[in-house]
């Protein structure tokens, strides 16, 4: 071979080298440490979705807790419909902006449910009552409770004590020992 077509050879293989290879070999690199950081994301997501996750479990429990506190000591000798109406009554309170937003706010708010500020103990002390509590408080959670005073009443009162507050409201029902009411129109 001559000599101009030695180095034509010698450039060609230059060209291929730089154009071909070098490229194919950086995107390869690029796109390995790109899969290695896409690897990596995928892993800190599942871990955040995890954590997620049992934060609103644990959320979620808390307050199944404190709305199946509130059933236990305001309505644990109620029927099934009583207790269910104090558990919506709650829940209610929390779509109402003159209440806090959340179960427990609702529930540990000044004292708002006389069992919380009678100076008493709170301590639960009928496991059935405590049962039949934690269970009607998951079924309002979960919307499986009867709408039996509707999502309007945010008030209600034992049928053993006359408040002054309830002459300001609109009675809608009375269950059990107890009487709900509306705000007036």
């Amino acid at each position: 071979m001559n000599r101009q077509l030695w180095l034509d050879y010698i450039f060609l293989i230059i060209l291929v080298i730089v154009f071909v290879i070098l490229p194919y070999k950086y995107a390869n690199e690029q796109l390995e440490r790109l899969q290695a950081f896409d690897s990596q994301l995928r892993a800190e997501r599942e871990e955040l979705n995890r954590e997620k996750e049992a934060f609103l479990a644990e959320k979620r429990n808390r307050e199944k807790t404190c709305l199946a506190t509130n059933i236990y000591h305001e309505a644990r000798g109620e029927n099934e419909r009583g207790k269910q109406a104090v558990a919506q009554v709650t829940l209610n309170r929390t779509q109402n902006e003159n209440f806090p937003s959340d179960i427990c706010g609702v529930v540990y708010q000044g004292c708002q449910f006389s069992w919380y500020c009678d100076g008493k103990s709170d301590e639960i002390f009928d496991e059935k009552a405590w049962a039949d509590s934690l269970r009607v408080a998951n079924d309002a959670l979960e919307g499986r409770t009867i709408q039996s005073i509707g999502a309007n009443v945010i008030y209600y009162h034992s049928t053993r004590v006359k408040p002054r507050w309830a002459r300001t409201k609109r009675f809608i029902a009375s269950i059990g020992k107890h009487l709900f009411y509306a705000e007036k129109s």
